[in-house]
């Protein structure tokens, strides 16, 4: 079992992640950032995961987290990748709208479209595998520890069942339907499925109702500061027009 001793070089362990203790938090003292260290165990193939590596780096996908660092040719064998603090773990199991729902589906499914085209299966598509960056989007994780014999059909049935229960107790019934058909295998690809869930026409409905809801809003502002404007001058012209007729009067009495 890996532990603080076989740490790799210029690296400090600080906490274990799983129960296994085989993926780490990890601190770069060159770099000054939090890093993650995962170690491979028997069930890991070098010579998969170096394929599946060679594949990854020559697609770049926007949304994949590559490892920094890697040590395959002895033991311990481990991966280095950047740390985000934040998945989705939490999120599953909890109460979230469609159109959120709708979002992450989106750039996980346009993310998979892309590797499944050049031959690159996720295999692996868990919460815990969905990272949150520094700019709220999602980054998928876990692409070279998937065993040989995932397909692109299981990331799609995987998609739909994540959807679930990224979706529990939310009423949506019509986006429920589409996860249900997606986890039972009715659509055979990533592609199926973007087609299924149809244009985000949501977030543009909601983006307008904002606009107009602030520019509303900034015209009652307007409308009412002219108001106060208005009634403060008019209140100064009174008052140093009462006190010049009070003056004059006084003057006359005198």
């Amino acid at each position: 079992m890996a532990g603080p001793e076989s740490a790799p070089l210029g690296l400090k362990l600080e906490q274990p992640l799983d129960s296994q203790q085989l993926s780490w938090r990890a601190f770069q003292p060159s770099t000054g950032q939090k890093v993650v260290v995962r170690y491979l165990s028997e069930r890991h193939d070098t010579a998969h995961i170096s394929a599946r590596l060679q594949l990854l780096n020559q697609l770049d996908l926007p949304r994949a987290v590559a490892p920094l660092d890697l040590q395959l040719l002895q033991e311990p064998r481990y991966l280095v990748f950047p740390y985000f603090p934040v998945s989705l773990t939490v999120a599953a199991g909890s109460r979230h709208s469609a159109s959120q729902v709708e979002s992450w589906l989106r750039q996980i499914a346009r993310t998979l479209e892309i590797a499944h085209s050049h031959g690159l299966v996720h295999g692996a598509l868990k919460p815990g595998n969905l990272l949150v960056d520094r700019q709220s989007e999602l980054r998928l994780d876990g692409w070279l520890t998937a065993t040989q014999s995932a397909d692109a059909s299981g990331d799609v049935r995987a998609l739909g069942r994540l959807g679930q229960d990224l979706l529990s107790g939310d009423s949506s019934p019509a986006l429920l339907d589409l996860l249900s058909r997606a986890a039972s295998g009715h659509f055979t690809s990533v592609s199926d499925f973007l087609l299924a869930l149809g244009k985000p026409t949501g977030n543009r409905a909601e983006s307008a109702l904002w606009k107009l809801g602030g520019a509303a809003l900034l015209a009652g502002l307007l409308f009412d500061f002219r108001l106060l404007l208005l009634g403060t001058l008019s209140g100064l012209v009174g008052a140093v027009t009462g006190m010049w007729l009070a003056r004059f009067g006084w003057s006359r009495r005198g």
